[in-house]
């Protein structure tokens, strides 16, 4: 993410899936001071999302079974 050259850093999508946020995804997170995290995290439209195969990497299951997501 903080290389110079644009070309060579890593791309946003791939940044959303990165472990760093697995801890986020999980059902029952909670934010350090104790509230939920909020669902709107994980709405993205179609030109945020890009590929659809990343789908279900940044998107957690929970999230999917219970909301509209496109």
């Amino acid at each position: 993410m903080l290389k110079y050259n644009p070309y060579d850093r890593i791309k946003l999508v791939e940044a959303l899936y990165h472990p760093f946020f697995e801890e986020i995804k999980e059902a029952n997170c909670k934010l350090p001071e104790g509230k939920d995290v909020d669902p709107r995290v994980f709405q993205f439209n179609s030109d945020e999302l890009g590929d659809i195969k990343y789908r279900q990497k940044i998107i957690p299951d929970h999230y999917l079974n219970n909301s509209n997501v496109n």
